[in-house]
């Protein structure tokens, strides 16, 4: 009795732990049809009738994406009331849960009828602008410069320290202020303290770097 408790504990446990999945299959040899009023139960099908080859399994299968209807500002998404088509991962588990987003059926159309109407005065910006906002706010950009020659802080010392990094960025989207005088004399009093440089991502987003000097 004791062992077989023991055996019963131990497949209960086991179902809690079974996954199910479906697979779609189709024969190899299709099987052919009966004549009009053939018991098809006196049929016998052949082993090569049982010989299968995977379609596909859907558990392996990409989600892709789906819309949405945001109810708050969501940062590199979209704004509140706008239909955004994301990947279904991000929809299921991040903005329908916590309330940033909703299905577009028509009632919720409705209900952000306003904030839809204002959607073409505000700025479109991309995850990706985002993103690299982002790693622009981790960097650490070195400057080369010679201490044996005399020399001042322009865009180009910044472009081509960029460069270094691979990253490839014009003189325009570099913000440089222009009361900043930084040289060979003073560059100490800015190596002290962490010395921020903002740079244009697009039109409406822009990162800070910071700054170090180094010398050859």
């Amino acid at each position: 009795m004791f062992t077989n408790k023991l055996i019963l504990n131990y497949r209960s446990a086991n179902l809690s732990f079974k996954k199910f999945y479906t697979c779609i299959v189709e024969r190899h040899e299709k099987v052919s049809l009966l004549p009009k009023g053939v018991d098809p139960r006196k049929y016998n099908l052949k082993s090569r009738h049982f010989q299968y080859k995977l379609v596909e399994c859907t558990h392996i299968k990409k989600w892709g994406n789906i819309d949405v209807l945001l109810t708050e500002y969501v940062e590199g998404i979209g704004h509140k009331g706008e239909i955004v088509n994301v990947p279904r991962h991000t929809a299921y588990y991040d903005l329908l849960p916590a309330r940033l987003a909703v299905y577009p059926t028509e009632e919720y159309l409705e209900m952000f009828s306003e904030e839809r109407e204002t959607l073409s005065t505000k700025a479109k910006v991309s995850p990706f602008a985002m993103k690299t906002k982002e790693e622009l706010s981790k960097m650490v950009l070195d400057i080369p410069m010679n201490v044996n020659a005399e020399w001042t802080l322009v865009k180009d010392n910044i472009r081509i320290a960029l460069r270094y990094k691979k990253i490839m960025c014009d003189n325009d989207s570099i913000d440089l202020d222009q009361d900043l005088d930084v040289t060979n004399k003073n560059w100490k009093e800015f190596n002290q303290e962490p010395f921020l440089v903002k740079i244009k991502i697009n039109d409406y987003v822009s990162g800070d770097i910071i700054i170090y000097f180094y010398f050859d």
